[in-house]
């Protein structure tokens, strides 16, 4: 190592101790005395969804079933029939 290089590390080895050293004064954080029990006890409640969020959900998850059913039903035929024209097939032919 030259001196340049050298001069540089002292100079982060002495940042690097001037920051250390200014969490010397530091405490540690502390909790209001009842935290730890109010959460305890807000993690012993169930947790549960009100129902007329769960109505909803099922009526919504019910009327996305009922019109992807409807779409693709309705495509599969229109899917096949054009099918049937683009090669000519009639519904007798077989290969």
């Amino acid at each position: 190592m030259n001196s340049r290089q050298i001069d540089k590390y002292m100079e982060k080895e002495q940042w690097k101790d001037e920051v250390l050293n200014s969490l010397k004064g530091m405490k540690e954080a502390e909790p209001s005395a009842f935290l730890f029990t109010r959460i305890e006890a807000q993690l012993q409640k169930p947790a549960a969804m009100p129902q007329w969020q769960l109505s909803l959900a099922t009526i919504v998850l019910a009327l996305l079933f009922a019109a992807n059913a409807l779409i693709i039903f309705k495509n599969g035929k229109k899917a096949v029939q054009t099918v049937n024209q683009e090669y000519r097939i009639s519904s007798f032919q077989s290969y």
